[in-house]
């Protein structure tokens, strides 16, 4: 037998039990009404630990006994069958003195533990057979045996993003899609809030049978652990699931049918502060390129509400999205070389309010007219406050003009609140993403020449092993490009170290 350590966390008591991918046949404890269950799912990512919840479910009129497994976690074992025969047993050393305590689970109540088997992150990929013995006060319980196979990360979707506050509450968070053997799982990654190379691991969400392209949704810190994952299975309609911590609300997802022949996503979707969900679409019209930007806010007291953006004439060339302080989702669109900025308010249902963001100089009167700009990038930040003027969320902006890129901070109401300095760039560059580097610094991600470069004013490029990438600034000032990857799910490369 090896004896090796293994994590363990205790989860709270609920009134019901929560929905999981798979679970075992319950196996009946000597206690009277007594039941274990398992959520063993068919596959698991290779590199990372096998997570399985238990539940003690006790359906009985009084209340139950059972060994605290929380405290006890000895009293698991993991009997492995490797894909060469090989057999092997895996637990935690027991103590030389067994506390002995014991759970009082109530009437038709129920207690639920997570454990990890011990160093499975090393397992090689491959088919297994899992069969795990628990000792309840001296009574052996046993598990049906149970198939699994360890597959490396084969992401298919989902989309990194950079939210540089509040990293110290939620991490950095990254839902993603694996193509599985059969089906479709959806994860969360989560990486250190200081270190996004350290994974602190990759939680199974949903089996899905067919390949879908999730969204998560912008929140602040404080609502993080609480926000919603959406996607699009049809023309029409909607589906999403809700975040609690690491695992799902309900594995069963919820949705909603649009009243419109046909809406498309865009940009990315808000999380309020009272949980409320709201989802950009875009709406074409009947015939030609135009179409309406409406918001579907769906709350716990009814339907969703399709709240008025704006009409277009054609479809914005790209939309990002921010939530602010009071929770209300931020959307500036880029169109005809124009950006706006438009405010849905999280409380109540009334249309998103706008204001022009940017717009070319007008030349003066008699005056030659000014070089071109064209605004090819904008990225929610925030700025730092002044003698002179109070901090908080403003607009970093790229524009590109026949030299160049240039870098202006526009406050919320189009303002402009500094011009930095810009660097060249050449004719066929395409600029992939953007970076605040703090007030007077920025950096962006370039695709020229057929390679991917990091460039930033004053500083010399940083060629990138990927193609693309999401670029993150970690608290203490260190650069990293950030993309899903099949085997990893996401790679991380340094451009700039802290200094």
């Amino acid at each position: 037998m090896t004896r090796l350590r293994f994590v363990l966390t205790l989860l709270l008591l609920a009134p019901a039990p929560l929905a999981f991918a798979q679970e075992t046949p319950p196996a009946e404890s000597p206690a009277a009404a007594v039941s274990v269950s398992a959520d063993l799912r068919g596959e698991y990512i290779q590199g990372e630990p096998i997570l399985i919840r238990f539940t003690v479910n006790n359906a009985g009129a009084s209340a139950a006994r059972f060994s605290d497994l929380s405290r006890r976690p000895w009293l698991v074992r993991f009997d492995l069958t490797y894909p060469n025969g090989k057999q092997q047993s895996w637990f935690t050393t027991p103590p030389a003195v067994d506390p002995g305590e014991v759970w009082s689970i109530p009437p038709r109540g129920q207690k639920r533990v997570l454990l990890e088997i011990p160093s499975s992150q090393r397992l090689a990929a491959g088919d297994y057979t899992l069969t795990v013995r628990l000792l309840n006060e001296g009574a052996e319980i046993v598990l049906p045996a149970h198939k699994l196979k360890i597959a490396p990360a084969a992401p298919v979707a989902g989309a990194v993003y950079d939210e540089p506050l509040g990293l110290d509450r939620s991490g950095h968070q990254v839902v993603w899609v694996h193509k599985a053997s059969q089906g479709f799982d959806l994860y969360l990654h989560h990486a250190d809030p200081n270190n996004p190379t350290r994974t602190l691991g990759d939680y199974h969400l949903l089996h899905l049978d067919t390949l879908v392209r999730p969204v998560l949704t912008a929140a602040r810190p404080e609502e993080r652990s609480d926000r919603f994952i959406y996607w699009q299975p049809d023309e029409r309609t909607v589906q999403y699931v809700q975040l609690q911590s690491n695992a799902l609300r309900s594995a069963t997802p919820m949705s909603f049918r649009t009243p419109y022949p046909k809406v498309e996503i865009i940009g990315r979707g808000a999380t309020d502060t009272q949980g409320g969900l709201h989802v950009p679409l875009w709406i074409p019209a009947p015939s030609g390129a135009g179409g309406e930007l409406r918001v579907a806010t769906v709350r716990d007291r009814g339907g969703p509400v399709f709240r008025a953006v704006v009409r277009l004439p054609a479809k914005p060339s790209w939309v990002q999205t921010a939530v602010d302080g009071n929770g209300d989702l931020r959307l500036i669109l880029a169109r005809d070389g124009l950006l706006d900025l438009y405010t849905l308010r999280a409380e109540g249902d009334l249309p998103a309010s706008g204001v022009a963001l940017y717009r070319p100089a007008k030349p003066a009167e008699g005056q030659a007219p000014p070089p071109t700009l064209t605004p090819i990038l904008a990225r929610f930040g925030y700025r730092a406050g002044t003698s002179e003027e109070a901090g908080g969320m403003a607009v970093l902006v790229l524009l590109r003009s026949e030299a160049g890129l240039e870098a202006r901070w526009l406050s919320l109401g189009g303002r402009e609140l500094a011009a930095l300095e810009g660097l060249p760039l050449a004719a066929d560059a395409t600029v992939i993403d953007a970076l605040n580097l703090g007030d007077t610094g920025w950096g962006a991600l370039v695709q020229t020449g057929g390679k991917t470069v990091f460039v930033s004013p004053g500083a010399a490029p940083v060629p990138l092993t990927s193609a693309t990438g999401t670029l993150t600034r970690t608290p203490k000032g260190a650069v990293l490009s950030r993309t899903l990857r099949s085997g990893g799910p996401i790679n991380n490369e340094t451009l700039r170290a802290a200094p």
